[in-house]
């Protein structure tokens, strides 16, 4: 949990404490190993589209990223999203749509990034923040532009925009000397059914100082909280902890939970 005297903050992190406080225990404080991770078709799909698009990033090559799909897919582990199946032809239509944007931004290939992980380290603040952002672009001279890829049928917007706030503070701590005070950023939430209606938040350095001024504040909160309330809901189907939670498994909110299956995506960094 803590980088040293550094607490760790990431999104997936912050959104599990939201979420349901037991699966945060059971999570990062319990020190049970963390049991393997269910593989099911949208988070199959999420994660090899992602994968496509990372390689079609770093190399400019439509065919390599399909290469890249298809070999994803055709893993033993993956046979939900095999040839033949619904969900791979979803995934496909994904990557497509995706290709389709990279060939429009046109970035030269010293000015794209794909899959940076990054972390920003507040010794005032005794936190550390990591943040994975799937793809950057400098756009301009003082400009910039990140994208986060999204697959799933449904997206929160207060999420959506607190995962590109963190991107945005990350992007700025990676790159800091390409990065300047006064450039601004372009952040882009991109779903892939629907990428003609993206998330766009317009940020500056100072929403930067404000990102790390809340996760601050927030970061005490968690290491205070002492409240390890289960909240069950649509978020059990997809929570791996859910066979040693006795909340999670009732029978009275079990037609509530699989009325959600297949609509939402597990929380990634």
């Amino acid at each position: 949990m803590a980088d040293g005297a550094f607490y760790t903050i990431t999104h997936s992190k912050v959104q599990v404490f939201l979420h349901c406080k037991k699966r945060f225990w059971f999570q990062f404080l319990s020190g049970h190993q963390w049991p393997p991770e269910a593989m099911n078709p949208p988070g199959i799909v999420g994660t090899g589209v992602h994968e496509a698009m990372r390689v079609l990033c770093e190399t400019d090559d439509p065919e390599l990223g399909r290469g890249a799909l298809d070999r994803y897919l055709r893993m033993p582990a993956h046979e939900s999203a095999s040839e033949g199946t619904d969900w791979r032809r979803l995934a496909f239509e994904l990557y497509e749509k995706g290709a389709v944007i990279h060939t429009s931004l046109g970035t030269p290939d010293a000015q794209r990034w794909a899959e940076k992980t990054a972390e920003f380290k507040h010794p005032a603040g005794g936190i550390v923040v990591r943040s994975k952002i799937d793809r950057i672009d400098r756009i301009g001279e003082d400009r910039w532009q990140i994208i986060d890829w999204k697959t799933g049928r449904f997206d929160q917007d207060e999420v959506t925009d607190a995962q590109l706030d963190l991107a945005h503070l990350a992007l700025r701590s990676s790159l800091n000397r390409l990065v300047k005070r006064e450039h601004t950023v372009r952040a882009l939430a991109v779903n892939l059914r629907s990428p003609e209606l993206p998330r766009v938040r317009e940020l500056r350095r100072d929403d930067a100082a404000d990102t790390l001024r809340y996760y601050t504040n927030f970061a005490a909160q968690m290491r205070a909280n002492t409240d390890w309330t289960p909240t069950p809901g649509p978020f059990c189907n997809y929570c791996r902890w859910r066979p040693q939670c006795p909340e999670g498994n009732r029978d009275d909110h079990a037609d509530y939970l699989d009325s959600f299956e297949d609509d939402e995506e597990e929380v990634a960094d």
